[in-house]
């Protein structure tokens, strides 16, 4: 691969929808919805007593995953937006350079710096 291209704006777009089906994910898992199930099955009798602390132990083995599985997604977000942030810098960067370049050419004749973009 010779080059890559990478356009913010669509990045940005993807990111936006990942932070959308994060916020379906939490709204999906909240606690509120783990506790009505438990209070749903601890009205009943001797069979069923012991669901409550069943579901209660399954559901903190589960929060404590879910949470990691949040904080990737949060952490991955975070990234790519830095990422694409450090990317279009770089192209700023890069243009700014490449202009300052193109004066000092125009002004001395030298196209050295050009060298490794022009064609044999």
């Amino acid at each position: 691969m010779t080059r890559w291209e990478l356009d913010p704006e669509r990045v940005r777009g993807a990111l936006h929808q990942v932070e959308d089906k994060r916020a379906e994910l939490e709204d999906a898992l909240a606690e509120t919805r783990a506790s009505a199930l438990v209070l749903d099955v601890s009205g009943g009798g001797w069979p069923v007593a012991a669901v409550p602390r069943a579901i209660d132990g399954l559901l903190a083995d589960q929060v404590e995953r879910l949470t990691r599985i949040r904080q990737h997604i949060d952490a991955g977000i975070i990234r790519t937006g830095l990422a694409v942030a450090a990317y279009e810098v770089g192209h700023e960067e890069m243009a700014s350079s490449l202009q300052a370049a193109a004066v000092a050419a125009a002004q001395s004749g030298d196209l050295t710096a050009f060298q490794p973009y022009l064609e044999p």
